[in-house]
């Protein structure tokens, strides 16, 4: 038999079991429009954390440096000590980004008129773009550009500024931490007042980015975190990973003088295992006894000992030419002396942590020898010119790096490259959560449906058991009729869902305009004091799909059990 007719008689059917249908149909209907409220809530949740507040703050992709003056969170707060280093990776993806900045921004707690409350000033370019993005409702945003005119000009929220007492061009103050880790002191002057879509922005105010890089003590050639947007955010981890690539780090020593003679500088990883793999493959003479060599040990070799008639306890003072600083000066002192034919004589082997604060004032590219070891199992045991961190995956991944950090500390620069997803992972997890309880509550609905269908179906078969026998008896097949059972379950869980799906997004475009005036942190989820409920129709075919397979599921052993009726068997139980 022809679909079209199945449908055509599947249909009739339907209607003339109205009071039935509709009842049935009224679940199904009421089920579609909970999963669609459902759906609508998780997907413009998704939007303002994720697209709002993630990529506002963390970009695409996020290189960060994490030194050892420790931020807001208790994680060390690095930058690039030479700016070029990841410009010039930049570079290569000028037609992939949209654009880049790069980190500018403290954690303060901002003092108004006898309030105070915490905040996060961010160093931003005064410009047009984020004038209208921040919606300026009070004061000329353009004041900002003026720093001649105003002290540190800054752009707070106006239910911030009515929180902290404070109206237009009054001055508050804050205390930071500078990238050197001395406190910082400040007086900023508002001049203009904005009101977000979302209330999460309350939390962050602008100041120009060059009076932040001064406050935060940034020299010219430095840059902090970078920040990435791309033109396409499905090309994130691609990017990611070939940048990881590009910043894999090189093992260095510097070539230095001291006392007229060259001299070469490497460091040596403090972690035990390191130390004690180092310590077999060199072989030390004499040592101080009463130091921790793993932590503070400057080893020469034994033959340069000689030579420059040094010993344990004695002061070597070199001199090295620096990037953008000229000569620098720098002394350290003696703590053994070791033998190993596969180094060179004059290589002076110094712990991290005095490697790193020495040259935190970055050698000329000249000076650097990345050379200087030819084994290949002793070039683990050396230090490099920052730690490329591993790629974490999710949230969880993340934070387990940052607690590995804290309990093994690295006196290298840190580089961390991330992406949206890593950053996000925790919560899509929540979101996809949020649904999956959605879908099961709903599912016990669908489930009371189901049982209704199935007791509908067995009826409606002993009812029309004599219009099967007829319809059999003049041709129709087996398959036919299970067919035209399915096809009214189809027809009749279809046009209910499709109803479920008109009203859900009638009452999610009503719930979108109730205003709330909550307050507290449930403001930060809100969009213009509403919430942000969008329609997710991936979300809403997916459970059409769903609900139309468990009904033809449940219909198909009762359609099974109608088609096997035989044509004079089924006329005769009727007579």
């Amino acid at each position: 038999m022809k679909l079209f007719t199945i449908l055509f008689i599947g249909l009739r059917n339907l209607l003339r079991q109205k009071r039935r249908n509709i009842f049935l149909g009224l679940g199904v209907a009421v089920g579609m429009i909970f999963l669609v409220l459902t759906g609508s809530f998780t997907r413009g949740l998704r939007d303002v954390v994720i697209e709002k507040w993630l990529t506002g703050m963390n970009g695409h992709i996020q290189i960060a440096v994490l030194g050892n003056v420790n931020d807001f969170y208790g994680r060390g707060r690095g930058y690039f000590k030479d700016r070029s280093i990841v410009e010039d990776v930049l570079s290569s993806y000028s037609n992939d980004i949209t654009y880049y900045y790069s980190d500018a921004s403290a954690f303060v707690r901002l003092i108004g008129n006898k309030k105070s409350d915490l905040i996060q000033i961010a160093g931003s370019e005064m410009s047009s773009e984020l004038f209208d993005f921040l919606k300026v409702v009070e004061g000329n945003p353009y004041d900002a550009t003026n720093t001649s005119k105003y002290e540190n000009p800054i752009l707070i929220s106006i239910d911030k500024a009515k929180y902290l007492k404070v109206r237009l061009y009054d001055k508050v103050s804050a205390s930071f931490q500078t990238l050197r880790g001395q406190v910082q002191t400040a007086k900023f002057t508002i001049v203009a007042l904005f009101k977000p879509e979302s209330s999460f922005m309350d939390w962050v105010s602008f100041v120009p980015v060059e009076n932040m890089r001064r406050l935060l003590d940034y020299k010219p050639y430095e840059t902090g975190s970078i920040t990435i947007n791309l033109k396409d955010v499905k090309k994130a981890i691609p990017i990611a990973l070939e940048m990881r690539e590009k910043l894999k780090p090189k093992l260095y020593s510097v070539n230095a003088d001291f006392n007229g003679e060259k001299i070469k500088i490497a460091s040596f990883w403090r972690k035990a295992s390191s130390f004690n793999l180092l310590t077999n493959e060199i072989k030390l003479l004499s040592y101080v006894k009463d130091k921790d060599l793993k932590k503070d040990g400057v080893f020469i070799s034994e033959k340069f000992a000689k030579k420059m008639q040094l010993s344990n306890g004695k002061e070597i003072e070199f001199r090295y030419k620096s990037r953008f600083e000229g000569v620098r000066k720098a002394k350290i002192k003696v703590s053994g002396i070791y033998k190993c034919d596969k180094l060179p004589e004059n290589l002076i082997l110094v712990n991290e942590r005095e490697f790193y604060k020495i040259f935190s004032v970055l050698p000329a590219k000249e000076v650097m020898d990345y050379n200087f070891v030819k084994d290949e199992k002793l070039k683990e045991l050396f230090g490099t010119e920052w730690v490329l961190l591993p790629r974490v995956k999710t949230s969880e991944e993340l934070q387990k790096l940052y607690d590995d950090i804290k309990q093994n500390p690295t006196y290298a620069d840190k580089i961390l490259i991330t992406t949206l997803y890593e950053s996000s992972s925790m919560f899509l997890n929540l979101l996809s959560v949020i649904n999956v309880i959605g879908l099961v509550f709903a599912s016990f609905l669908f489930l009371i449906v189901m049982v209704g269908l199935a007791n509908t179906l067995r009826i409606t078969i002993r009812e029309r058991t004599r219009e099967i026998g007829t319809i059999r008896a003049i041709g129709m097949q087996k398959k036919d009729v299970k067919r035209l059972f399915l096809t009214e379950v189809f027809l009749l869980i279809l046009i209910s869902g499709f109803a479920g799906i008109f009203l859900g997004i009638i009452f999610t475009k009503l719930i979108g305009l109730v205003k709330f005036e909550s307050g507290g942190i449930f403001d930060m989820f809100l969009v213009k004091k509403r919430l942000n409920l969008i329609i997710d129709w991936g979300w809403n075919v997916f459970c059409l799909v769903f609900v139309i397979i468990i009904g033809l599921i449940t219909a198909y052993f009762p359609s099974k059990r109608a088609a096997k009726l035989h044509p004079a068997v089924a006329l005769r139980q009727y007579e």
